[in-house]
């Protein structure tokens, strides 16, 4: 689809979506040009909140295994659990599926838990969460804020991340990797051709491989738990309550803490 239909598009998905003018003139976002598709779904929590029931009983559509009946996708479930700090709802659900699930952490060692990587731990973490906000993942956006902080970034930084053009708190570099995240982020994905020449500027070829997977391996994650609308883990969303946040500024504001409360 040509650029100028695509912003089109967006721009009447943003109205039906938001059809009160004020409350899409307060929530449209642009960057260097970029208008991004605000589907009313981003945020850190989209979707049922945790802890919300829908079709029964049942929170997510899927209904996670216990750590004891994931055994086939055991040792590499221990594994994200020892790292993240929790065990993984998404992963116990991918366990039903073994072979899926142990492809889907063999991908998240190699890309964002890697520690011979040649992109800092702090931007690759940056780049999954501006991803997920992008898609309008709840789940994704949950656990990339936990993660960024985690790996050293302030939580004052990734609250202002949807403003990084501006914000004095972003370097050019973290600026250039983060504007391809915005719009890898979105479907259809794509990226300006000046967008990767700024970001040739400041990466090697093999740091933009590195920034590519992550967005790409975020495209997985997000469509995942955003379809199957995956409950966020009481660790994540009590780190979060920890800290206050309630979403980036900039970016429509999520329920899910209020309402898991």
């Amino acid at each position: 689809m040509p650029i100028f239909c695509r912003k089109i598009t967006y721009i009447w998905l943003i109205i039906l979506a938001f059809p009160d003018a004020s409350l899409f003139n307060r929530h449209q976002a642009r960057h260097k040009g970029i208008m991004v598709n605000q589907s009313g779904r981003r945020g850190w929590h989209a979707g049922r909140p945790a802890g919300a029931k829908g079709g029964g009983d049942r929170v997510s559509h899927v209904e996670p295994l216990s750590r004891e009946e994931a055994l086939e996708a055991a040792e590499d479930i221990a594994w994200l659990a020892s790292a993240s700090g929790f065990t993984a709802n998404s992963m116990l659900m991918l366990s039903r599926r073994p072979e899926i699930a142990r492809a889907a952490l063999a991908l998240i060692r190699a890309v964002v838990r890697n520690p011979e990587g040649t992109v800092d731990p702090a931007l690759r973490w940056m780049v999954a969460h501006v991803t997920s906000l992008a898609n309008g993942c709840s789940y994704c956006s949950a656990h990339t804020f936990k993660n960024g902080a985690d790996n050293g970034v302030p939580a004052e930084k990734l609250e202002a991340i949807w403003e990084f053009e501006t914000s004095p708190l972003f370097s050019e570099a973290e600026r250039a990797a983060l504007r391809v995240a915005v719009t890898g982020g979105q479907c259809p994905a794509y990226a300006r051709a000046e967008d990767m020449a700024e970001l040739r500027r400041h990466f090697t070829e093999e740091q933009i491989v590195e920034i590519g997977a992550v967005i790409a391996l975020f495209g997985f994650n997000n469509r995942w738990n955003a379809l199957m609308e995956t409950e966020i883990e009481p660790e994540v969303t009590e780190f979060l309550k920890g800290k206050g946040y309630r979403g980036p500024a900039g970016v429509p504001p999520g329920q899910g803490v209020k309402e898991a409360e």
